[in-house]
């Protein structure tokens, strides 16, 4: 693997404003977020990686904190020689903070962003696409599904989707009755994947099902 020398590291908060405020068991949404974390080597290559982060409201601000003062402190300066070992001794070094901190969870949705931009960054320095580093015989297509729906449902968007190709949609439920009724309506038509976190206990949403 290509050793990479980190010179400078940068976090960039990026917000969408939702044309659809997204409904769910545990609150609403009505701004997308998006935590984009930046290495830049000593040749001048850089690599991108996203934390992902979606609740509470005030989540990527503490996200973005994260990084600004503890991660990218930590990673100027440093070498990687293989990011596996990489990422192990980082969670290693910061698991005693977040553990003091309760904040294990947004550490390791931290590091994912750290581990994405370094293989995205070893990707260039070899001249290659991140698929063929990963992968000997890279998928030429992936497949896709659509998140954001919830009670009411929003079968405009939903036909919009379906124009652009999508076939698979994730439903949020944790509704009560209107669970069923839209499960019931909906896969009438479409393959679904149910996102029901917060919600129903196992028995409950076996039940329901």
């Amino acid at each position: 693997m290509t050793e990479i020398k980190i010179k400078d590291a940068q976090v960039y908060h990026l917000t969408v404003p939702l044309e659809y405020t997204v409904q769910t068991s545990f609150g609403s949404m009505d701004t997308r977020h998006a935590l984009i974390l930046e290495l830049t080597s000593d040749d001048g290559y850089s690599g991108i990686g996203e934390s992902w982060v979606n609740y509470s409201r005030w989540a990527a601000w503490e996200r973005q904190a994260a990084y600004e003062q503890v991660c990218i402190p930590y990673l100027k300066g440093r070498t990687c020689s293989d990011i596996h070992t990489f990422i192990v001794e980082m969670t290693h070094d910061l698991r005693g903070p977040s553990i003091q901190s309760k904040t294990i969870g947004p550490l390791i949705q931290a590091l994912c962003g750290v581990e994405l931009a370094l293989w995205d960054l070893t990707a260039k320095a070899q001249n290659i696409s991140l698929s063929k580093l990963l992968f000997t015989d890279p998928a030429s297509s992936v497949s896709v599904y659509a998140s954001g729906l919830n009670s009411p449902l929003q079968w405009n968007v939903i036909d919009e989707y379906l124009e652009w190709g999508v076939t698979v949609f994730k439903l949020k439920v944790g509704f009560g009755q209107e669970d069923i009724r839209n499960l019931k309506e909906l896969t009438k038509y479409l393959k679904l994947c149910y996102s029901h976190i917060n919600c129903y206990s196992h028995n409950d949403y076996g039940v329901r099902l």
